[in-house]
């Protein structure tokens, strides 16, 4: 594992073993009402819909989905939601899942996020794989980090921890994971925390597809490289006037090899 440039500038966000972060989607301390969008292709649904149905069951969450299918590969992203998207994005990527964060940097407010799964890798793979990656991505668009990046050791029994033994490991730790959720948001119904601001939601450029076409959206690696190991890289892009694009990516297995 290396860095590059000071990791003690990243946002804790984006940082592993972080106690109570600041980045995060505008939701008041009183838990994270949040819209999910399916842009997945037909094959995805049942994953799509067993993944969020296992997050929902946070006592953090409340999340209601919608149905988008334009067939748009780049997934571009929408004010306010977490976009659910796959394609083939070919072997030569690296990748077989790939989240990205907006967020804006003045109010530390994430405004968008897209889940990616790559069908050059997931095709003819197990449900429990899919399912584990689809897990996986989504918990990074609701602002958790990874749990663990070993594969050799004990696995956690949750969809942030790395490893191969998907059957075990594809749905999200009802206990640490959901605890989690609840040190970000508070709880759905409970008393407002203090310590949250209840920030007004930022609104992303109308231009922002030209914006993030011109800053090599697809091309992530020509931003800033924030961390590097044998399963995951992360990069930041900055869009300018405050906000920034996060991009972490799930390596494909032949990262193993």
């Amino acid at each position: 594992m290396y860095f590059m440039g000071s990791f003690t500038a990243i946002q804790d966000f984006f940082a592993d073993n972080w106690d109570l972060v600041d980045v995060q989607w505008s939701s008041g301390g009183v838990g994270l009402r949040l819209t999910i969008t399916n842009s997945l292709t037909d094959d995805w649904d049942r994953f799509f819909t067993e993944s969020v149905a296992d997050w929902n069951a946070a006592p953090a969450l409340s999340l209601s989905t919608t149905t988008a299918k334009f067939g748009d590969d780049r997934c571009s992203h929408i004010n306010n939601v977490l976009r659910v998207c796959n394609g083939e994005y070919g072997r030569n990527v690296g990748w077989q899942g790939l989240n990205e964060v907006f967020f804006d940097e003045n109010t530390n407010i994430i405004v968008s996020s897209v889940a990616i799964m790559n069908d050059s890798y997931l095709r003819g793979k197990s449900d429990a794989q899919k399912l584990y990656v689809m897990c996986h991505e989504l918990g990074h668009g609701f602002g958790l980090p990874h749990r663990d990046e070993r594969t050799w050791n004990r696995d956690l029994g949750s969809c942030l921890d790395y490893t191969r033994n998907y059957r075990v490991n594809m749905r999200p730790d009802t206990d640490v994971d959901f605890q989690n959720l609840t040190n970000l948001y508070g709880v759905i119904g409970g008393f407002r925390n203090l310590r949250k601001k209840n920030e007004p939601k930022y609104t992303l450029p109308e231009n922002i597809d030209e914006i993030v076409q011109t800053t090599n959206k697809w091309d992530y690696r020509l931003g800033r490289l924030l961390h590097q190991s044998r399963h995951r890289e992360m990069y930041e892009n900055d869009l300018g006037n405050g906000l920034k694009v996060v991009t972490t990516v799930l390596k494909g297995e032949d990262s193993d090899e």
